[in-house]
């Protein structure tokens, strides 16, 4: 049976590991609407355009 220690130990270098690769997949999530694609961008105009139009309409 594992101790505490040894369990922490595989638990820390886990999260070492995890903590390695995050830069490298970093974009793996919602990255198709970020910022630097073009539909993030160009959602961002389109819904700044709509907020102004309800805005110029009150």
């Amino acid at each position: 049976m594992a101790t505490n220690k040894e369990i922490s130990k595989a638990y820390t270098d886990k999260m070492l590991e995890d903590y390695k690769w995050t830069p490298v997949n970093w974009r793996a999530w919602g990255s198709f609407w970020g910022w630097g694609t073009p539909t993030g961008l160009g959602l961002f105009f389109v819904l700044t355009a709509f907020a102004v139009w309800i805005l110029f309409h009150l």
